[in-house]
């Protein structure tokens, strides 16, 4: 996020800043997914002659090809999915990350776990373990999209949902959101979309839309 942090909220990349734990991104080596083929029609029967067996051709559709940033997930694969196939995903729609970086999650909690997040111009995405141990295996747990930053094909957002609307607006087109100050207690608001998109933001005004939790060090 544009603001600066107060108690230290991390639900972006900025631990990892204040860290200093970023490293080289690593090469985009990865094979793409293979693209699901779809079947053609059938052939209409004559008389009572049994129609031909219909032949499989590649489909490929404009969503296929898109990133899609939705509450429970990104592109079609949900929280918990195991870094590599995220990855894998990303890498394929968006090209090779900006840069990566990895880090404890807080490094004034003792229990907290590893995470890595890699970034694609405004998006940032996290993937987080279950131990302290950068060797344990990590899962997608959250993304981000700076508002300051384009926002652009193949990224869509789930929904449709405007992103150059204030809080006040937000609220009034979607009135089964939930707008909340942040625990930080610095005048940042939050609001939650029915559908898991939150926004973030300060002086009435949203800079972050994102998904997944926010963690606070303190």
């Amino acid at each position: 996020m544009s603001h600066p942090l107060r108690r230290t909220l991390l639900p972006a990349v900025l631990f990892f800043v204040l860290a200093g734990c970023a490293v080289t991104p690593p090469n985009a080596t990865q094979t793409p997914p293979t693209t699901p083929s779809s079947l053609s029609p059938s052939p209409s029967p004559v008389a009572t002659t049994p129609a031909a067996s219909p032949t499989q051709t590649p489909s490929q559709t404009p969503a296929a090809n898109t990133v899609e940033l939705a509450g429970n997930g990104l592109g079609g694969l949900k929280f918990g999915t195991p870094e590599k196939t995220v990855a894998q995903l990303l890498t394929t729609r968006l090209g090779a990350p900006d840069e990566r970086m990895e880090g404890v999650l807080c490094e004034l909690n003792d229990a907290a776990p590893w995470a890595a997040t890699v970034t694609y111009g405004g998006l940032w995405v996290q993937y987080q373990a279950k131990t302290a141990s950068k060797k344990a295996p990590r899962t997608l747990s959250a993304w981000g999209f700076q508002l300051k930053e384009p926002f652009a094909a193949p990224l869509v957002i789930a929904g449709d949902v405007p992103l150059d609307l204030n809080f006040a607006e937000l609220k009034k087109q979607f009135p089964d959101g939930k707008l909340t100050d942040s625990e930080l207690g610095d005048g940042g608001q939050i609001f939650t979309l029915a559908n898991g998109l939150t926004f973030m933001g300060y002086d009435g005004q949203p800079d972050t839309v994102m998904a997944g939790p926010i963690s606070y060090c303190d």
